[in-house]
């Protein structure tokens, strides 16, 4: 489970354990929390899907 976004600015976000992290570049519109969460999500299963894909191919040129 993915940490949950507590608070959104429009050039930052923080998580329940208190990390703050920079939106670069800003965000034109304020959103609330919850609707920044899907997006964190997103973004974060984005990332393990790339990293996920590197991996498998990384470990089949090994192979072949």
């Amino acid at each position: 489970m993915l940490e949950k976004v507590v608070r959104v600015t429009r050039d930052e976000f923080e998580t329940e354990s208190g990390n703050v992290y920079p939106i670069v570049p800003p965000l034109e519109d304020d959103v609330t929390p919850e609707e920044f969460q899907e997006h964190y999500e997103r973004a974060i299963n984005l990332v393990q899907s790339i990293k996920n894909a590197g991996s498998n191919n990384k470990n089949t040129k090994e192979l072949g």
